[in-house]
Formats: C-alpha cells, structure tokens, sequence
C-alpha cells in the first residue's frame, strides 16, 4: 500500500470518528427538539411571522451590501483595499 492510500484510509477513519462522536454526543439533543414540534401549537403566529419577515428582510438586504466598504472590512477575508 502507498503513503498517500494510507494517508487517506487514516483521514477517512478521523473524519468518520470525529462523525460519529459529534453524533453520540448531539443526538439526543436534537432528538429532544424534534420530539417538541407539538409545542409550535402554542405560538403566536402573528409575532412569529412578524419575526420571519423581519430575518428575510435582513438577508435580503445584507445580500445587497458591498464587502469592500470599510464597515464590512473586518467580514472580509483576504488582503484589504484601502478606502
């Protein structure tokens, strides 16, 4: 067997060790969440839907914004240009 063939079995077997450990330790939690949906019964949807809006607007509105302003430098990975 190569180096590389080995290299890649050995970081298959991390990338599956580190899954399988973030599952072990997630799961229940996320089980324990989607067990609540009977919850949403009991929402006030005008505010919920409110909220909504209000998180699609901003998005939307973010998606319009230039990455070179100065504000927005520190979001930027990369060299910067200077104003």
């Amino acid at each position: 067997m190569q180096k590389s063939a080995k290299w890649k079995r050995a970081r298959t077997g991390v990338r599956l060790a580190i899954t399988g450990i973030s599952l072990y330790v997630f799961l229940p939690s996320l089980l324990s969440v989607a067990s609540s949906w009977r919850s949403l019964e009991h929402v006030d949807w005008p505010f919920a839907l409110l909220v909504l809006a209000c998180e699609a607007a901003s998005f939307v509105l973010s998606l319009g914004t230039r990455p070179d302003r100065s504000e927005d430098a520190c979001l930027v990975p990369g060299p910067q240009r200077p104003s």
